[in-house]
């Protein structure tokens, strides 16, 4: 099914991983919040600094080629 995390990234569905602490989320949920927070920070930073225009574009154009068979 390729629903790994690499295969998702190559198949442009999701646009990064994010890595979890040592042993997995489950044994250091703190940490891992931490993780996320600063993780979806950062790419709120990135993302504030394009166009709203641009964005939902950039949006459009990945979703409509989600499952697009080229055969």
């Amino acid at each position: 099914m390729q629903l790994t995390a690499p295969d998702l990234i190559k198949q442009k569905i999701i646009d990064a991983v994010v890595p979890e602490p040592l042993g997995g989320a489950h044994r250091n949920p703190e940490q891992m919040a931490q993780i996320l927070k600063e993780t979806l920070l950062d790419e709120l930073k990135s993302l504030s600094k394009i166009k709203i225009d641009q964005l939902i574009e950039r949006r459009i154009e990945k979703f409509s080629k989600m499952g697009e068979w080229a055969g």
